[in-house]
């Protein structure tokens, strides 16, 4: 007798877990889902800054009846493309790099002015976006940049997406991607409608970055 106890049948029937079953398993947040497995101590991080919801509501008036459109209720300026995933031990790295390599930018404001549709990382989703067209600001251009490359050092998926030419864009609704054509068909129409789209204009004088469960938020000079 060798004094092993046989493992219960529980376990020994065991097949795993889908851990991307569902979308609810796939959410980060509110509005932010992430499109890889969950890791134990890997944090999917993010920078923005919060943006008033009242400086959009003539928008959302034109859009909320749209059956095939899901209002987005968080409403922040996206600051670099894309997530970023972070293991644990690296959050204070990734802090410490964004607080020094950011700390030589000046305030800037943001002007929206253009309606475009963007697509996620794996490509199930679109996303109606308010943007900014020009991006001649070399301090702005500089400082999303910095930003992208303190993230990139230490995320471990390689978010390659984010090294593409980057717009600072506020997300207003989504869409799967199979109505795609429905969500351009409905910012043509926006555009040549009276109610023409008025420019948002955001002051950037901080940002916040998401990771591991904190918001951190930094100073810009003024």
């Amino acid at each position: 007798m060798n004094g092993k106890l046989p493992l219960p049948g529980s376990l020994t029937n065991f097949k795993g877990i889908n851990l991307l079953a569902d979308d609810k398993q796939q959410e980060t947040d509110k509005d932010h889902y992430r499109l890889y497995a969950y890791e134990r101590n890997q944090w999917t991080t993010y920078a923005y800054v919060k943006v008033d919801n009242n400086s959009i509501d003539n928008l959302i008036d034109l859009i909320k009846d749209k059956e095939f459109i899901n209002l987005i209720e968080d409403h922040h300026l996206s600051l670099v493309r894309g997530h970023f995933v972070v293991n644990h031990h690296h959050i204070r790295p990734v802090i410490e790099s964004i607080k020094t390599n950011t700390s030589i930018y000046r305030q800037f404001n943001v002007c929206l002015t253009d309606l475009v549709v963007f697509k996620n990382e794996n490509q199930s989703k679109c996303f109606l976006c308010l943007v900014e067209t020009n991006n001649s600001d070399l301090n702005k251009v500089g400082f999303s940049r910095t930003i992208r490359d303190s993230l990139l050092q230490f995320d471990f998926k390689n978010n390659l997406n984010s090294t593409e030419q980057f717009s600072f864009h506020l997300s207003i609704a989504w869409c799967s991607a199979d109505r795609e054509p429905q969500l351009v068909e409905l910012i043509e129409q926006l555009k040549n409608s009276r109610q023409a789209i008025e420019p948002i204009l955001i002051k950037v004088n901080q940002f916040k970055v998401n990771i591991g469960n904190q918001v951190h938020t930094f100073n810009l000079k003024q």
